[in-house]
């Protein structure tokens, strides 16, 4: 990387008391990520963000680094890219003192990282698209920011970086959807065994990519499900169509865990959103290995907690609320969520008994 020192009108540093706020009694607090030692590189970072900003955090070789990313931020080929680096050295090396310290406060929304009398606390407010950091050192000391980009030269788009590209997907106009929306034939359905199940389409030559669009109606169209018409047919279609049963995985994107949340199937979807949400190979432990795409993949996050939200409530076409369609009973737990018209649900499981507010 190429780098330069110049004024980011963006972060403002300072000398300041850090004061840590918490929430009142009662209210759950999670609880915070804390490293003791510097990464070797950006794939230990943390993430931390606010408004419609994101950052990578991580110390290496003495200095705080971070990259910064902002939704929106397309390049001229419509990929999304971070910003570039922005490299923050106090001299002195008091990261290097051996009592280093990097927390992630969950709770604020803050990464917090100290050593040799210096603590740096760095954050986006959630107001607007601003990142802070304050410094508070026991003695004074000279801070260097420094903006690094890779970007100083003209180089070609390598084939698998086309894949961030979305030019490939172009959206169809109003009036084309209509008008075609009006031509759909009904869901098309197969016997398989003897049991009725949903088919990928009344003909096909093969099924593209790891998809599996018979299961689609399920969700995210919700056309098939608990509560629905039909449910015995979407269950035949996940748990005997052979070509949905091959691609039954945890992996990236994959909705599995989702259909199973949405079909009841509490044993399937407990299985596969564990492996969805167990920890990533990264040092931070929801950065999640490149699945189908890049790292770290938070599509695999995103469908898992779907899956999850799935797990605890549903509703049905005309707005009943099934609390808990496709969770252990074995599991204590205590929710609030939204429902789809914007009711605020509280419900609890405790000894396999359910209690709605």
């Amino acid at each position: 990387m190429k780098a330069k020192s110049l004024f980011i009108f963006f972060l403002f540093l300072s000398v300041a008391a850090l004061v840590s706020g918490r929430p009142a009694s009662g209210d759950y607090v999670p609880r915070d990520v804390v490293w003791t030692s510097p990464s070797r590189n950006s794939s230990g970072s943390m993430p931390c963000g606010g408004h419609d900003i994101g950052m990578n955090v991580w110390v290496e070789q003495g200095d705080l680094l971070f990259y910064a990313q902002q939704s929106g931020w397309f390049d001229e080929n419509n990929t999304l890219l971070k910003a570039g680096r922005w490299r923050l050295h106090l001299d002195g090396d008091p990261f290097g003192a051996g009592d280093f310290s990097q927390r992630l406060c969950l709770d604020e929304g803050t990464v917090y990282i100290s050593g040799g009398g210096v603590e740096v606390r760095l954050w986006a407010d959630v107001f607007q698209p601003v990142i802070f950091a304050d410094i508070a050192s026991q003695r004074s000391r000279q801070a260097t920011l420094s903006y690094e980009s890779w970007r100083y030269r003209d180089r070609l788009v390598t084939k698998d970086e086309q894949q961030q590209c979305s030019y490939k997907w172009l959206l169809p106009s109003d009036c084309f959807s209509t008008c075609h929306l009006s031509l759909l034939p009904d869901i098309p359905l197969s016997v398989i065994d003897g049991d009725t199940c949903i088919a990928p389409a009344i003909a096909w030559a093969r099924i593209q990519n790891e998809e599996t669009p018979q299961l689609y109606p399920v969700w995210p169209w919700r056309l098939y499900g608990l509560g629905r018409p039909g449910l015995q047919t979407a269950r035949n279609t996940y748990l005997k169509d052979p070509q949905a049963v091959k691609m039954h995985s945890a992996k990236g994107w994959k909705q599995d865990n989702i259909w199973a949340a949405c079909l009841g199937l509490t044993d399937e979807a407990r299985r596969l959103n564990l492996q969805k949400l167990s920890d990533g190979p990264y040092r931070f432990p929801a950065f999640y290995d490149p699945g189908f795409d890049w790292a770290p993949d938070h599509n695999r996050g995103g469908a898992a907690m779907v899956g999850l939200q799935e797990m605890l409530l549903q509703e049905t076409a005309d707005g009943r609320l099934i609390p808990f369609p496709a969770w252990p009973k074995e599991w204590d737990c205590r929710f609030r969520l939204n429902t789809l018209d914007g009711r605020t649900v509280e419900a609890e499981m405790r000894g396999g008994q359910i209690s709605v507010k």
